[in-house]
């Protein structure tokens, strides 16, 4: 961590931040418009075109637990520099894809590469003060959400010229952009002394001293639940809108361009309750939000399915959602600031195979998928205020040189 970083060491850092989290939005949000295109291109159901989601998922998450504590020892920038190398041997995999079964391993390399994007968490840790990084993570969750807003225009754009393959394309190439930045753009972000790389990295044990301190996995568990409900909707999104609405791409992308707005609403209100509530009650009030909104979507649906009974509940959602997120991750990362890499790495992987495994069961969950999704906005709550209840620490916050031996 550096509490005293320049300040053209934040700028460089923000701009990282910012190109990884543009990137990111690639391989979810601006693919589902090709959700019918992938499904007639590989002979599938478009419900099972949710696989290559929760492949992506899978690759996503594993990579991590490597990527994180490796990253304590050699570094951000060298971890950063081989994650966009694998992702982008991924991404070749798709594009040569003839079956089914390729594609969906060629997805599991894309998101082992795409691995390193966890690092954004340690790199705030690294480089801001206490009193900067949530504001920074609500910034950079704020920035994901014009992203989504703005990615399925994209993504259909992209759909009509390129086909399913523009949006990997265009991953290459901003992959490769972000790749030079790394390497020539932000020496400020060094890779780990000599000293540091020599010394013996215990995977196991790192990483049992994170995992079985109760309140750190809690605080990921309450901001997975919050994010769940995002990724679920994301991934059955495509089969409400385009299949049993039957709504056009465009219309479709304007929808989620009112859903990502939500995000930047959610940011605003998340920086200024940040400057006067504390972190228990920012997560309180983001999940009542939640809440409220799969109440009102169970009600909605009872009347008449459609476009409006979807999409308002899920702003209110996603309001809240960004209220609880980065609430609960600068709590769960404050515990172990010392092994920022392992702890981002933990706290994503926790996120992603939980949102992961919600995308699966939602895709193929008896009932209709918007009632699936209105269910489990009402428990994912429930659970969420149960889980912030046990990610509270007793005593003070952990910190650098407290976190690995008070507990």
């Amino acid at each position: 961590m550096n509490d005293t970083a320049r300040p053209s060491s934040k700028k460089s850092a923000v701009l990282l931040l910012s190109l990884m989290v543009v990137l990111g939005m690639f391989p979810l949000d601006v693919m589902l418009p090709s959700y019918p295109a992938l499904a007639n291109a590989f002979e599938v159901k478009i419900n099972e075109v949710t696989l290559y989601v929760a492949m992506f998922a899978v690759g996503f998450s594993i990579s991590q637990i490597l990527i994180g504590p490796l990253s304590d020892k050699y570094g951000r920038p060298i971890m950063l520099k081989i994650g966009l190398v694998v992702s982008l041997i991924g991404v070749m995999g798709c594009l040569l894809s003839n079956t089914h079964t390729a594609f969906a391993a060629a997805r599991v390399i894309q998101g082992a590469g795409c691995g390193c994007f966890v690092l954004a968490q340690a790199i705030v840790q690294d480089v801001f003060t206490v009193e900067d990084r949530q504001r920074v993570r609500i910034y950079l969750l704020s920035l994901s959400g014009i992203c989504i807003s703005f990615s399925p225009l994209l993504g259909t754009y992209l759909q009509y010229a390129l086909d399913w393959q523009g949006s990997f394309y265009l991953f290459a190439i901003l992959a490769l952009i972000l790749l030079v930045q790394i390497v020539f753009y932000f020496p400020n972000l060094q890779d780990q002394p000599l000293s540091a790389q020599t010394q013996k990295l215990s995977l196991v044990k790192r990483y049992a001293d994170i995992v079985t301190f109760r309140p750190f996995v809690c605080s990921w568990l309450t901001s997975a639940m919050a994010f769940s409900c995002h990724f679920g909707f994301i991934a059955v999104s495509p089969i409400i809108f385009l299949e049993t609405l039957q709504v056009s791409s465009l219309v479709y992308s304007l929808v989620l361009l009112l859903y990502g707005a939500a995000y930047v609403v959610g940011g605003l209100v998340a920086t200024r309750l940040s400057k006067t509530l504390a972190v228990d009650a920012q997560i309180k009030i983001g999940l009542a939000i939640s809440g409220l909104s799969g109440v009102i979507m169970v009600s909605m649906i009872q009347f008449q399915l459609s476009i409006a009974t979807v999409a308002v509940p899920m702003i209110i959602c996603t309001i809240g959602t960004t209220l609880v997120r980065p609430a609960a991750a600068s709590r769960a990362m404050e515990m172990f600031s010392e092994k920022a890499g392992a702890s981002s790495a933990a706290g994503g992987t926790i996120m992603f195979v939980t949102a992961g495994s919600v995308s699966v069961i939602l895709s193929n969950a008896p009932l209709p998928p918007l009632e699936s999704l209105s269910i489990f906005i009402v428990i994912a709550t429930a659970l969420g205020y149960a889980f912030n209840k046990w990610g509270i620490p007793e005593g003070p916050v952990l910190g650098d040189t407290e976190a690995g031996s008070s507990h």
